[in-house]
């Protein structure tokens, strides 16, 4: 004997979707992977050079809370953090970045532009 089956599958998804509980967004991100993922470029610090994703957390991190409440900053960490969940917004991480870190005197030297 088979089993019942709805003859309209699709149908019956559809009309249960309002009332199926949501996924939750998975919060858990590999260390692993942030640490040794690269930035699109490296940016190198008066204090240290900027290699992955994990070094730019890292040093986000160890801001203070005012440092963290600059705009250029606030604006950074939240790329910083879009990139460690979608890898296609690392180069937008790591040139907003650049521009805090500039701004706020970090970079070593200021970047080279063409023209």
């Amino acid at each position: 004997m088979s089993a019942l089956r709805p003859l309209f599958p699709d149908a019956a998804k559809r009309l249960l979707q309002p009332y199926l509980p949501k996924p939750e967004p998975c919060r858990a991100t590999n260390s692993i992977v942030i640490s040794t993922t690269p930035l699109a470029f490296k940016l190198v610090c008066k204090d240290t050079v900027l290699k992955t994703l994990g070094d730019a957390a890292r040093l986000c991190g160890e801001l203070t809370p005012e440092q963290r409440e600059e705009y250029c900053r606030k604006v950074a960490v939240r790329a910083l953090n879009n990139a460690i969940k979608e890898p296609r917004y690392i180069k937008t991480a790591t040139i907003m970045l650049q521009t805090a870190f500039n701004l706020s005197g970090m970079l070593a030297q200021p970047p080279v532009t063409d023209g």
